[in-house]
């Protein structure tokens, strides 16, 4: 068991250097703004209430982002509901509208016809299009929801596998160095979303000085448009990339058959999914 505790206590200090300096940056900015706030903390009582502010607040905003993500992903619930809804038919009527685009350009591609702006076109409704699933039921109301679904759903695509019932199965089978990368992006993307916690806390100090409120929502603004998608994308990468590289490992550890063709692995992957979700064995050819 030593191992074990010495690596549960490894991440756990990582963990909190990673959710302390968040805090520290928030109050003494925060503080450099409140009028007295500077000497007030040079004084012990001040010091006292600072490390406690600081521990405190790293706590509360490490519960509260995975919620914030979730509110990133989407879809919305309760009086939300509605406005998720039509986002998500906005997002689906113009993931069609460049699915059509993209055939007609990759007819012209394909024969040589296409100028270089029809060319460069073809690429970015390419980029595009990737980052959205091919099924309408998949979409979600904003671009994290949509890139974290369209990994899942390109992986049932491919294998057939549904990654919300392997994924816990494939996690314990991968390579350290696999569930290292993995683990580190999924932090960077918790991290990211703690930040617009930290970033809409940053306003209250306008109480005491107008400039908190351009600069907590210029760091909201940037985090939300900008830095949470990039983690997102990231980790949605990995995340697929885990199954084109390692999905042998759990066929084999589950004992069952190696797929021979694309088009028996998503028949065998489906039947695999089936079999971890209800514990029914078909018979496999």
């Amino acid at each position: 068991m030593t191992p074990f505790w010495e690596a549960t206590s490894g991440r756990l200090l990582d963990r909190l250097v990673r959710a302390g300096a968040p805090a520290v940056i928030f109050w003494l900015g925060g503080l450099a703004l409140v009028p007295g706030g500077p000497a007030w903390l040079a004084t012990v009582p001040g010091a006292f209430l600072f490390a406690g502010a600081l521990v405190g607040s790293a706590v509360l905003v490490n519960q509260v982002a995975p919620l914030a993500l979730r509110v990133l992903r989407g879809p919305w619930p309760g009086p939300l509901k509605e406005l998720s809804r039509k986002r998500t038919a906005e997002i689906s009527a113009r993931v069609e509208a460049d699915e059509l685009k993209w055939r007609e350009l990759t007819a012209a591609v394909k024969s040589e016809l296409a100028t270089d702006e029809e060319r460069a076109e073809h690429v970015e409704l390419e980029r595009r299009l990737s980052r959205c699933s091919a099924d309408v039921a998949q979409h979600q109301p904003t671009r994290v929801g949509n890139l974290l679904s369209a990994a899942q759903a390109r992986v049932s695509e491919k294998y057939g596998l549904d990654a919300v019932i392997t994924w816990p199965r494939l996690w314990l089978v991968l390579p350290r160095a696999a569930r290292e990368e993995l683990a580190a992006a999924r932090a960077a993307l918790h991290s990211s979303a703690a930040t617009l916690v930290w970033a809409a806390l940053f306003c209250g100090f306008t109480w005491w000085s107008w400039w908190a409120l351009p600069i907590g929502l210029g760091l909201l603004g940037v985090t939300a448009w900008f830095w949470v998608p990039s983690r997102a994308a990231h980790f949605a990468a990995l995340f697929e990339s885990t199954y084109d590289l390692h999905r042998a490992a759990l066929y084999e550890q589950l004992r069952w058959p190696m797929p021979s063709s694309p088009v028996k692995e998503r028949e065998q992957g489906r039947a695999l999914t089936g079999y971890l979700l209800r514990g029914t064995r078909p018979s496999l050819t």
